[in-house]
């Protein structure tokens, strides 16, 4: 009996202890570093997206306003059907604006003044195609919009399409 209380336990971890306890330390990390990334990545896809969508409102809720409150519309000077197009409009005081797709931008210009590109400068306009809708009453106008951008990782390229119709009022 004296034998079993001169013997105490060692106090201390075992070197094989040791090592299982380092192992599903890394384990852990690997699995917590790997979704951190992940994460981050998503987060990059969706402010692209959100990026493009609030350019592609911006664009097409100007070419919207102008359209409907503009006198008519320049078939000639138009260009249709066309993934590099061109929207002329004419007032009714002669002004002009004029869409058109210049350099991966869309730029904007009144009475052939250049006033601003309406794209953001990290966001690529591939594609400004527009479609004449005309009956013996009215004109409207389908536009469809192409942007793409690069993540702020550059990883990816995300691309979208946007498409609006808009009528000319009379």
């Amino acid at each position: 009996m004296n034998k079993l209380f001169i013997q105490q336990k060692q106090k201390g971890f075992s070197i094989m202890e040791i090592i299982i306890y380092l192992a599903l330390l890394i384990i852990v990390s690997v699995l917590i570093i790997q979704s951190i990334i992940s994460l981050f990545k998503n987060y990059n896809i969706v402010k692209t997206n959100q990026d493009l969508e609030s350019t592609a409102i911006n664009i097409l809720d100007k070419i919207n306003r102008d359209v409907k409150n503009t006198q008519d519309i320049s078939i000639d000077k138009s260009v249709f059907l066309n993934p590099h197009g061109t929207l002329f409009l004419v007032n009714s005081s002669s002004s002009t604006i004029k869409f058109v797709l210049e350099n991966e931008n869309l730029s904007y210009y009144t009475n052939d003044n250049f006033v601003a590109n309406l794209s953001n400068k990290n966001i690529i306009v591939n594609n400004f195609k527009l479609y004449l809708i005309q009956s013996t009453t009215t004109k409207a106008i389908r536009v469809d919009l192409g942007l793409n951008a690069k993540t702020s990782t550059h990883d990816e390229i995300v691309n979208k399409n946007f498409h609006t119709t808009i009528q000319l009022r009379k």
